[in-house]
């Protein structure tokens, strides 16, 4: 029982005071989550992984073994998705939906978290490889099952090749 509440101590409770004291500083000081979201994606992550994986070196092949666990757990969790949208017989849209949903999870802010304060620095690093395989899978594939929710196969790929090419 003791290791349960050090576990807990260890790993959940930094991350649900930092929740909770974000919560309370935009209670009182009515700050916009948006903007807070942006700094730490576009500055605080990559600054994170950069001084990570500078700072720890990890073997290459060792790295490719996770990307490639990384994108067979997504892949997995894809086919999951669309057997579970075929089996209850939902629309297109639905069903990438779903597939979204199951497969490509928040394993970013938190999931950082939880891995260094569960684990260690060197679990840190093995997550932020994840994260970054599995972020590289949402923007190359999630935004195709996304139009493919709503588009047929054909124009689905070539919207989103369009937008990605041409639209910037």
């Amino acid at each position: 029982m003791q290791t349960i509440f050090l576990n807990f101590a260890n790993s959940i409770l930094p991350i649900s005071l930092v929740v909770l004291f974000g919560y309370l500083l935009r209670r009182w000081k009515k700050i916009d989550p948006q903007q807070v979201a942006h700094i730490a994606f576009y500055i605080m992550f990559p600054a994170l992984i950069f001084r990570d994986l500078y700072a720890f070196t990890v073997p290459l092949e060792d790295s490719f073994k996770m990307i490639g666990i990384t994108l067979t757990l997504i892949f997995f969790l894809m086919v999951i998705g669309w057997i579970i949208g075929r089996f209850f017989r939902v629309s297109s849209s639905e069903r990438a939906a779903i597939i979204l949903t199951t497969a490509f999870m928040n394993c970013g802010a938190l999931g950082l978290s939880v891995s260094e304060f569960g684990f260690g620095i060197e679990a840190l690093v093995w997550a932020e490889i994840f994260f970054i395989a599995a972020v590289v899978m949402l923007i190359v594939v999630g935004v195709f099952i996304g139009e493919s929710g709503r588009l047929p196969l054909v124009k689905a790929v070539t919207q989103v090749l369009w937008h990605r090419l041409f639209t910037r």
